[in-house]
Formats: C-alpha cells, sequence, structure tokens
C-alpha cells in the first residue's frame, strides 16, 4: 500500500477513493506518505520516521497527505501527521474529508481518532453524504454503530442531495447487515427519494435479491410509485431478472400497474424482449390488452413505438 522511496512502484490507488464510480476512474499519482525504516527491520508497529513524497497528479483531486493515510487505513501515520497540527478537516475536490473517508473505507479506529482530534461530525461532501451514508453505502456496520452510539445528535434519516438516506444507500448498494442495523435503529421504512424512489425501487433496481426480499418483509409498499407512477416490478422488470421480479410477485406486486406512459411491467418485459418474464407476468393474470398511452399500442408492441418503428414489423405498416 506504501511505497518504498527505492522502489519504482506505484503508491496506493486512489481508484476506489471517490463515491462516484465515474470519479474514481481519475486517474492521480498522490501525495505519498512514505516510510523510511531507520535500522527497526519490517511492521508498522515499529519505530521510524514518516516523510512526504510529493508527486505532480495528472488530475487534480485535491486530495492531502491525510486524506491517503486514512483511506490506507495507516495509522500511525494518520497519528504522525496530527501531531504536525495537519488540517483535520480539509476537503478533496469531492467534499470527502478524512473523517468522511474513514467511514467510506471502514477504518473505524481512525473515525475515533479523528473525532478526538476535533474533526467535525456532522459533515458531508458534494452529494450530501454524511457519516452514515458512507458507512451504510460500503456495508461497514462497526462504524455506524459508533455514529449512532456515540457520536449522538447524528439524524438517523437525514438525506443526501438525491434525497436519499442512509437506508436507501444500505438498500440500493445491497448491504443487508447495514439495512438490518439501521432498521433496528428505528429508521423510517417508508421514506422516498427526491424521484419518489422507496429503498425497494433502489434494490430492484440493482437486483439485490437477499436486500429486496428483507425490504418486502418489513414493509409491503410494493405498491408504492415514484414520480414517473413506476412501482418496484417496473424496477425489476427493467432489469430484467426473475429472481428479483419472482417475490415482488408472490408477495402481491400488481402487475398491472402503470407508469406515467400507461406502459406496465408486462409491457416492459414485451418491449425488452424478456420471454421468461412475459411468462412470469402472465401468470398471475397481467392484463393481456391493456393498453399505453403513448401510440394507442397494445402490450405485444411495447409502450412506446407505435407499428412500423419496431424491427420485423416495418413490412406490416406498409401493407395496414
Amino acid at each position: 500500500m506504501w511505497r518504498r522511496r527505492r522502489g519504482p512502484e506505484w503508491g496506493w490507488s486512489p481508484a476506489c477513493l471517490s463515491p462516484e464510480p465515474a470519479k474514481a476512474l481519475l486517474p492521480c499519482r498522490p501525495a505519498v506518505l512514505q516510510l523510511e525504516r531507520q535500522g527497526g527491520g519490517e511492521g508498522a508497529g515499529q519505530a521510524g520516521s514518516w516523510c512526504l513524497e510529493p508527486f505532480s497528479p495528472s488530475q487534480q483531486v485535491g486530495r492531502v497527505a491525510l486524506h491517503w493515510a486514512v483511506g490506507a487505513g495507516h495509522e500511525p501515520a494518520v497519528r504522525l501527521l496530527l501531531e504536525h497540527e495537519v488540517a483535520v478537516d480539509d476537503e478533496d475536490a469531492f467534499g470527502m474529508n478524512a473523517l468522511l473517508l474513514s467511514a467510506w473505507f471502514g477504518h473505524l479506529r481512525i473515525l475515533q481518532i479523528l473525532v478526538s482530534s476535533g474533526a467535525k461530525i456532522h459533515c458531508e461532501n458534494k452529494d450530501g453524504l454524511t457519516l452514515l451514508h458512507c458507512a451504510a453505502q460500503k456495508g461497514h456496520v462497526p462504524v455506524l454503530a459508533f455514529v449512532m452510539e456515540d457520536l449522538g445528535d447524528v439524524l438517523l434519516d437525514r438525506a443526501d442531495k438525491l434525497g436519499r438516506t442512509a437506508f436507501h444507500r444500505a438498500a440500493e448498494h445491497g448491504q443487508l447487515e447495514a439495512l438490518d442495523f439501521l432498521v433496528g435503529s428505528g429508521c423510517d421504512h417508508s421514506v422516498k427519494d427526491k424521484e419518489g424512489n422507496t429503498a425497494l425501487h433502489l434494490a430492484a433496481t440493482r437486483g439485490h435479491l437477499a436486500v429486496l426480499q428483507r425490504l418486502v418483509d418489513i414493509r409491503r409498499d410494493l405498491e408504492e410509485r415514484n414520480v414517473k407512477k413506476q412501482s418496484c416490478l417496473h424496477y425489476a422488470v427493467l432489469g430484467g431478472s426473475e429472481d428479483v421480479a419472482r417475490p415482488l410477485i408472490h408477495a402481491g406486486g400488481y402487475t398491472n400497474v402503470a407508469d406515467h406512459q400507461g406502459a406496465s411491467p408486462l409491457h416492459l418485459a414485451v418491449k425488452h424482449n424478456f420471454p421468461a418474464l412475459v411468462q412470469l407476468l402472465i401468470d398471475p393474470g397481467s392484463d393481456l390488452d391493456a393498453t399505453n398511452n403513448v401510440s394507442g399500442c397494445r402490450n405485444h408492441l411495447g409502450p412506446r413505438e407505435p407499428l412500423g418503428t419496431l424491427p420485423g414489423w416495418q413490412g406490416l405498416a406498409a401493407i395496414s
């Protein structure tokens, strides 16, 4: 994880630092904290001196040495930097400070050290992610427990800039243990994000079957619809997964519910050519004659395309 001065190897990769997948791909050579042993042998716990080895980043992400030490989980480096009174609340280009990074990577002991050093507890990055959001999204239950039980005055249902709470984030990223912890802590199961999505919508979108089943068990909001009037079953069908759609249907998910364009889950399954899902939806009694409100076409044409726009239908359109 650390680069020795004599070696040509890269230091710790920044690829996993950003909460945004696209941003995480930014190539960057960090300012690396480098361990220079002075006759003490190997091992992080042995005596040695730390020095900074600066690099010019190819993409400016604004990370300082403390960010890299925290992200890599190197407690001795963190302690040394704090002893030299580095700014503990400095943010990178994404608004991630050292405390948020410790929650993101699940380094509980480092998080505790930062709190003891005066780091601001009520912080958020540029997307509105708090300590709870970061820990929930990555599934770090010990961090969640510390934040809830030891820090105090933490809003369990605080929303980020998408209107999503830690509960949403755990569901969206398939973190079942984190989701269970948040449920046990009394989070709001019914909260929706700014697009009207429930945790069930987000779990169905990503295909997180275990989380989906738990959400069905704790709260049967199968008919909740977002601003586009789409249910979680719409999202499951759009993902093309029988395994995700089946428990929703068996739990009573309404197969004939129409979205803002009049498209039912069956419309979507037909449009995207998911024959197994079509059969699954027909079995519980989907309305085979349902018509959407875009082009007046029925289920066999899909929700958006009028006759003649789908492959194979052009000739039929010409003679109709």
